[in-house]
């Protein structure tokens, strides 16, 4: 064991060598090594390789692992205590009873991984482990630990904003006072969890289960969710006049009264990032709303009136536009994979500041950078639209019309233009 580990404190000092930029340096890559209760705290092991590696109850107090792959390790009991995990890749990790404390997971990596354990095997899937760790005071802002189970870990104080927690199971897990702002929580399980002074505003909540959990005092200013939310989160939006509305109906209700008034009364929807995928929104009225890099993969939006929506990053994969109205509508950079949007109006809006005035100004619907591969656009009247750098690789274009049209740079291979409109 000692040979050993003088060979792994050499490897560790050549990476870091190899992280400042020496020639004599080389990346740590380790497969499947066995270190348990390996010391390498405060160490410098940024992007290093320890692929399903048995590291349980190792010292990693303060060390750098950002951007590493630590795929599938044994890191149970292991001390995380200040350490740097930025980025890192941690899919099926073993990491029970871990003390995380403190540590930086920005954008981690935690959801399950599949690994092959014999030849001509189906792969596996390893479910991420961090049931009964410490992560008190951990920064894990965005996050992905979709799936992933922390049954009776501490995360009091945790900073956890825009984390993915679909599908995670945090039954009995303390988040006292934890900022869980705009976080995915669909069809997790908070069951016994205790919630108390958290954050969870502008969050998602669907077919998430509370069942025993503690709500007391938190703030949910802005969050979207259905009837799987407790009595208690209801009371609590009535009792303290939040005046924040409970669910999506709502939420789409009170931005029907601000377009009806012209902003005088209700509200606008501001559904950021939400996940809506797989949701009925057929002749909804979102006018107006901001819904950048909203999710919204195989939702039904027939005859939507969406117009000059901000849609900007958004993901409509697989939805159903037809018919819907986007006339000057923001899809900048929008993923509209394999959508329907047979019929659909994306032509430019004309909007006058007042009806006294002549002046009137154009508002082109603004598709630039987004992606369209194999989408149905039969129909379509994109006249005055903007498609510069659009991808249309094998979209349906028939009878389309185009007329002032912006193509700049888009990517047409394959793409059907039969009887499309392009000019006057």
């Amino acid at each position: 064991m000692a040979n050993q580990l003088t060979d792994i404190e050499k490897k560790i000092l050549e990476h870091e060598a190899w992280v400042d930029g020496e020639e004599t340096g080389s990346r740590l890559v380790l497969s499947g090594r066995v270190l348990a209760r390996i010391q390498m705290p405060n160490r410098m092991l940024k992007s290093a390789k320890m692929m399903g590696c048995d590291l349980q109850e190792g010292n990693f107090a303060g060390t750098d692992l950002s951007f590493s792959d630590l795929f599938c390790s044994n890191l149970e009991r292991a001390n995380f205590s200040e350490a740097n995990l930025m980025r890192a890749s941690m899919r099926g990790v073993k990491i029970r009873n871990a003390n995380l404390r403190g540590a930086n997971l920005t954008e981690a990596d935690l959801r399950a991984g599949a690994i092959v354990r014999h030849v001509n095997e189906a792969a596996e899937e390893v479910r991420t482990d961090l049931s009964f760790s410490r992560l008190d005071d951990a920064v894990m802002p965005n996050v992905n630990l979709n799936g992933a189970d922390l049954r009776n870990a501490i995360m009091t104080g945790a900073n956890l904003k825009g984390a993915y927690l679909r599908g995670c199971n945090l039954s009995s897990v303390d988040l006292r006072n934890a900022d869980l702002s705009n976080v995915d929580l669909s069809n997790a399980d908070l069951s016994y969890a205790n919630l108390k002074g958290s954050s969870l505003s502008y969050a998602v909540i669907s077919h998430t289960n509370f069942d025993n959990a503690v709500v007391d005092n938190m703030d949910i200013t802005g969050t979207v969710f259905d009837d799987s939310a407790p009595p208690e989160l209801v009371d609590m939006l009535q009792d303290k006049s939040r005046n924040q509305p409970r669910k999506l109906d709502e939420v789409l209700a009170n931005h029907v009264q601000w377009i009806d008034s012209q902003g005088a009364k209700g509200q606008r929807a501001i559904l950021v990032k939400r996940d809506l995928s797989g949701f009925d929104l057929n002749h909804v009225n979102l006018s107006g709303a901001d819904l950048q890099e909203i999710l919204l993969v195989e939702a039904n939006l027939f005859r939507a009136l969406l117009v000059m929506t901000n849609l900007s990053e958004a993901s409509l994969r697989d939805a159903n536009l037809s018919k819907a109205n986007l006339a000057g509508a923001n899809l900048t950079g929008a993923d509209l994979s394999h959508a329907d949007l047979r019929d659909a109006v994306l032509k430019a809006v004309i909007s006058r500041a007042s009806s006294a005035l002549p002046g009137s100004k154009l508002w082109p619907t603004n598709l630039s950078n987004a992606r369209l591969v194999n989408s149905n656009l039969n129909g379509v009247n994109l006249t005055g639209a903007n498609l510069a750098g659009a991808d249309l690789r094998g979209a349906s274009l028939r009878r389309a019309v185009l007329i002032g049209a912006n193509l700049t740079g888009a990517n047409i291979d394959k793409a059907d233009f039969t009887d499309a409109i392009l000019k006057k």
